[in-house]
């Protein structure tokens, strides 16, 4: 509504809520924080009880209801800070706890309570692979997991992977007819001066290019062509990973405390001279 008269409003609205209140998982009011994030961020209409699914909810519907949204792929995309969100309301959800009991009733429990009771006392069973027609909760299992340890899950995934591959991308040649233009120069002008035998000083170049433009492919063909007569480092974790090489201060045994400015000695001084 504006100046008395309907107006077509964008589709994405994220409203401002008040009041607010503390994100600590331990606080008084932590349910009360669970409610305004579902209105902020979990798309809902008509009224606000649509956020939440029931016109009667309780402190545990807010923060239940939080969790299971931000165990979805939307939240996981639009929620800002979204690992350390789901960290917080973990510690909050109140898990069904099954006792061992020799109650015939046992067999009319559903599928996924008697394979959780399975998994806690250490059992074995013999049921079906579960499969795209089940009804089985999967966000259940990111419960037996940190937020910290989730987010980590794809990096190791491929991390395996690449692992089980006899030839890995500091062996591999490459077909350098796929190089772009930029490529096959950088490619030329660094094999041209590994190829120099005689002295000489170093080449220093800097690759630049946005994410995608193949930075990482073309360091990778050199290593495969130099083998071990070179070192590929980064400057920091991240990116050292990237290129599947190690940090500069572990190479050179720098300290990365805050106080790190003072000279090498001992071991690492050794270490680096050689």
């Amino acid at each position: 509504m504006s100046k008395g008269k309907l107006v077509l409003r964008s589709d994405n609205i994220v409203p401002n809520i008040f009041p607010t209140y503390s994100p600590n998982p331990n606080g008084k009011y932590y349910s009360m924080y669970c409610k305004y994030q579902l209105l902020r961020y979990k798309p809902w209409k008509n009224s606000q009880n649509d956020a939440w699914g029931t016109t009667q909810p309780g402190d545990q519907t807010y923060i239940t209801e939080w969790h299971n949204f931000l165990n979805t792929s939307y939240a996981k995309t639009h929620v800002p800070d979204w690992n350390q969100k789901l960290s917080n309301v973990l510690g909050n959800i109140e898990l069904p706890v099954f006792e061992e009991t020799d109650n015939p009733q046992t067999e009319q429990l559903e599928e996924w309570m008697i394979l959780s009771h399975f998994y806690n006392v250490g059992k074995q069973c013999n049921f079906d692979p579960i499969t795209e027609q089940s009804n089985y909760d999967w966000s259940l299992d990111s419960m037996k997991y940190t937020a910290q340890q989730i987010s980590e899950m794809p990096s190791w995934i491929n991390t395996s992977k690449n692992n089980l591959h006899q030839s890995s991308a500091e062996t591999k040649r490459v077909n350098i007819n796929s190089f772009s233009e930029m490529q096959k120069l950088a490619y030329d002008m660094v094999m041209s001066h590994f190829q120099n035998r005689q002295t000489k000083e170093p080449l220093l170049l800097i690759l630049n290019g946005v994410a995608g433009s193949g930075k990482s492919y073309l360091i990778n063909s050199l290593r495969a062509e130099v083998q071990d007569k070179c070192v590929v480092t980064g400057a920091t974790g991240k990116a050292s990973y990237m290129i599947r090489g190690i940090t500069i201060h572990s190479l050179l045994k720098l300290p990365i405390t805050q106080h790190s400015q003072k000279k090498l000695s001992g071991q690492a001084l050794l270490d680096l001279q050689d």
